[in-house]
């Protein structure tokens, strides 16, 4: 039964009574009176000189917290709430000896909880908008945090920051996490609420310092949540201040030791946590950008020293990266499942690699070359080609780290020693492919291959990287390939490799699809891939006998994607562009009259028709797309109009399926006026 029942109207009311702000002296002592009467353990006047001994009855103390819990359980109002957890505290303090051991561990569980609950409360206090700029909450790299100017004399005091800390080291485990939280939030501070620079420089201090105490006795990092939000606070701290404030203090030189020591511990399979990761390595990629601009100047040690530690730090990363793979294949899938946030990490990764880039570098060919002494020419070895795969990801990361503007000759010789790397790799697993079939290919390092051609021609073929390099020089000398063209040749021969022997892989297809499309879409790399031979090879054989993932159900939405690049190939060289027009189109042409000479629309509803329907009009919608101007647009017009009987009859035959959608998609872009390139004469049949 409960001991409250008829009881906690009155009990709030007299909660309330007692908390009103607005309420007066003889109101709060009857709500007192009142109370006491129910929970003798509370009483203000009694409690100094009585000892929680009651006046008005004879209870024991376990009674009245079991009364305090119910209360706390039932109560509705905040008022209540306080009043409850405050005489539970009463009860703590004065009569501990005399509960028994179980009701002991249940009113820890409630302190527990009542901590977990406050620092909710904190953190939610500390990270509302008051200003209402509604922040990204979802990014980990949003700005200051804006907290009002009366809260300076709580949030400015060291004592608070330590009374966090404190918390932290003092908390379960499970509920640590709360803490480092609020101390993300509280270091986000604004910095116009300190009264000068030296109380900001003394906060930062104290950050630093109660940090580092933190990374020595490594509390909490064997929970994940804890290590992620610990990590999360390190990157606010460098977010949110300035590399030379952190410099300048006394507590730096062993916070970024510390730092460094940890971060190679994180880096190791058994402590492996990639959101934690992703945040370390961020950390350090701002650390490392902020001394980037003062090499071959004068500057103090503690750059040097930086860039030593981030160079150290990448060559570990690396390491634990290829042990992961004898380690444990389970975790080295799911670590390759990751793929997004794996290639965001190590991108990151890679600017810091270029704090010790000659350095890493070496490590990385030296890695590749022992890994290549173990290559067996009969057979691939799944192990070493794992190791491979992740040696490619972390070589596409690095090319595509490539400073645009300030990039030095010495780095682009590096990047071509790696490439060539690359490139040898994959002409030894070709031909392992090529002589012993399917057992010698790996899904796997194909498509770290693609990432690998991505980022090589988001540095080194773009529009705006067009400009003579390093690079192509050590790539004539080592595979003969002279100029920009011939590797271009290279990368579209794996590319079209990839569409015919992956053709069941949606992945590979997609992603190779991805990066021709890429490559089409830029104005000067489309006409140096039109020169290329394979470039010419697949505008005269494009069709499925040529490229079996054409007739793959699961690559429908890739053709899309395939006919709009060819379109755009097609059309990047003028000369005897109406002949080749109409060889490139003469398959669809001999399908379309097939279509055109069928009268029964029983025929158009079959299962073969209908796929033949949709895949012809899934690739003619490619196609026009790619067709930007008047000229070359109404060559496309001309040649289709006599086929609009057959996209009428599919439409009739086939309206309540997924055929007249393709049909329709079509249609829709064979009337969108792209770049006014529907413009007919005025007397136009056509019109």
């Amino acid at each position: 039964m409960n001991i409250l029942e008829g009881q906690l109207p009155q009990i709030e009311q007299a909660c309330f009574r007692l908390y009103n702000p607005q309420g007066n002296a003889t109101e709060r002592k009857q709500a007192e009176i009142l109370l006491a009467k129910h929970f003798p353990t509370f009483s203000e006047q009694s409690l100094p000189t009585v000892n929680n001994s009651s006046p008005t009855t004879n209870l024991r103390p376990t009674d009245t917290a079991l009364k305090c819990k119910l209360l706390l359980e039932v109560g509705t109002s905040p008022y209540t709430q306080m009043f409850a957890l405050l005489s539970l505290k009463n009860s703590f303090s004065s009569h501990w000896n005399t509960f028994s051991y179980d009701v002991k561990i249940e009113l820890t569980d409630m302190r527990r909880k009542l901590n977990v609950a406050v620092m909710n409360v904190i953190k939610n206090c500390l990270s509302f908008d008051f200003i209402g700029t509604s922040p990204d909450e979802t990014s980990e790299d949003f700005g200051t945090v804006q907290i009002p100017s009366s809260w300076k004399p709580i949030v400015c005091d060291v004592s608070t920051i330590k009374l966090f800390f404190d918390g932290y080291n003092q908390a379960q485990a499970a509920d640590a996490a709360l803490f480092m939280e609020a101390l993300a939030i509280l270091v986000s501070t604004r910095r116009s609420i300190f009264n000068n620079e030296d109380e900001r420089s003394k906060f930062l201090a104290a950050m630093l310092q109660f940090t580092s105490a933190i990374l020595k006795n490594e509390k909490g990092f064997d929970e994940q949540e804890n290590t992620y939000e610990f990590c999360k606070f390190l990157l606010r701290i460098r977010t949110v201040h300035q590399f030379s404030e952190l410099i300048e203090k006394r507590e730096y030189n062993e916070w970024i030791e510390l730092i460094y020591n940890f971060s190679t511990k994180c880096f190791q399979p058994a402590f492996w946590h990639l959101p934690s990761v992703s945040h370390l390595i961020h950390f350090w990629s701002k650390m490392v950008f902020s001394v980037s601009d003062s090499k071959g100047k004068a500057r103090p040690a503690s750059h040097d020293r930086l860039e030593t530690l981030a160079g150290q730090l990448s060559i570990a990363f690396i390491k634990s990266r290829i042990e992961l793979v004898d380690t444990s294949e389970e975790d080295f899938d799911e670590f390759l499942e990751e793929e997004s946030d794996l290639i965001s990490t190590m991108e990151l990764l890679a600017s810091v690699s270029r704090a010790k880039y000659q350095e890493t570098c070496g490590f990385v060919k030296t890695i590749f070359n022992n890994l290549a002494s173990q290559l067996n020419l009969i057979i691939w070895n799944q192990t070493v080609g794992a190791k491979f795969t992740v040696l490619v990801y972390i070589i596409g990361a690095f090319v595509s780290a490539r400073p645009p503007a300030s990039n030095s000759d010495d780095n682009d010789n590096l990047d071509g020693e790696i490439v060539c790397s690359v490139l040898q790799l994959m002409n030894v697993n070709e031909n392992l492919v090529a002589q012993h079939g399917d057992a010698c290919k790996d899904a796997k390092l194909d498509l770290a291959l693609i990432y690998f051609f991505q980022m090589f021609r988001k540095s080194y073929i773009g529009d705006q990287s067009l400009r003579s390099t390093k690079v192509y020089d050590i790539l004539g000398d080592t595979f003969q390939l002279k100029g920009l063209p011939m590797i271009l040749n290279v990368l579209v021969q794996k590319l079209a490799s990839n569409l015919k022997f992956w053709a069941t892989n949606k992945h590979i297809v997609s992603r190779s699809l991805s990066l021709l499309s890429d490559i089409s879409s830029g104005y000067s790399s489309v006409k140096l891939l039109r020169k290329t031979e394979t470039a010419k090879i697949m505008l005269v054989n494009h069709t499925s006998s040529y490229f079996p993932f054409l007739d793959e159900p699961v690559n429908k939405k890739s053709r899309f994607q395939y006919y709009a690049a060819l379109g755009r190939l097609l059309l990047s060289n003028d000369d005897n562009l109406e002949l080749e027009f109409m060889a490139f189109v003469e398959p669809w042409t001999v399908v379309l009259n097939e279509l055109l000479n069928i009268n029964d629309l029983e025929t158009f509803r079959s299962e073969k028709a209908q796929n033949v329907i949709e895949g012809i009009f899934r690739d003619l919608r490619g196609f026009s797309s790619s067709f930007q101007s008047k000229s070359n647009y109404m060559m496309f017009f001309n040649w289709f109009l006599p086929f609009t009987n057959v996209l009428l009859k599919g439409i009739q035959a086939n309206e309540t399926n997924s055929t007249s959608i393709a049909i329709l998609k079509f249609f829709s872009e064979f009337v969108q006026n792209r770049s006014q390139r529907i413009v007919f004469e005025v007397s136009s049949p056509g019109g």
